[in-house]
Formats: structure tokens, sequence, C-alpha cells
């Protein structure tokens, strides 16, 4: 899971192109949006087509964008308190 707002920067594209590349299933969450219940939304059905167990999440460095880490925990809290 790419979490970024606006424009994914050049390291996250960067992992898009490898999980691309290697076939990995990938979802891009752009939280310029500023919808939290709709990612969470986003996030519960990628976790269930996939059957993922483990989701790695990467975005911009937090000296790029410092709000990134709380957007995907509350992203992730809401799908694991079923808010979604």
């Amino acid at each position: 899971m790419i979490v970024h707002h606006g424009n994914p920067d050049a390291g996250s594209d960067l992992t898009r192109q490898l999980a691309e590349a290697a076939g990995q299933p990938l979802l891009l969450i752009d939280h310029e949006l500023d919808n939290v219940s709709q990612r969470a939304r986003e996030l519960a059905a990628f976790i269930e087509r996939y059957r993922a167990a483990v989701v790695n999440i990467v975005g911009p460095r937090a000296s790029h964008w410092p709000e990134g880490y709380a957007v995907s925990r509350r992203i992730f809290q809401a799908v694991f308190r079923s808010e979604v």
C-alpha cells in the first residue's frame, strides 16, 4: 500500500514500479481527498480481494509529509476496528 498526498514522490513511484514489475498486488491511497472512511473501505476490499495476511505500507518521508504516519494509522485502525 502506498499512501501519498497528491502526486507520489520519486521513492513511492519507484516502489510502485517495482511492485508492478514483480506482479505484486498494489493499492495506491491518495489521501489528498482526506476521507479516512473511504480509504479504509478501499484497504478492506484490497485485503479481502488478495486475502492479504501482510500489508506493507510506504509513503513519503516524514520530512516531506509529517501527517503521513497518522493518516496511515487512522486508515488501518478504521479497518481493524470494523468501522468500514
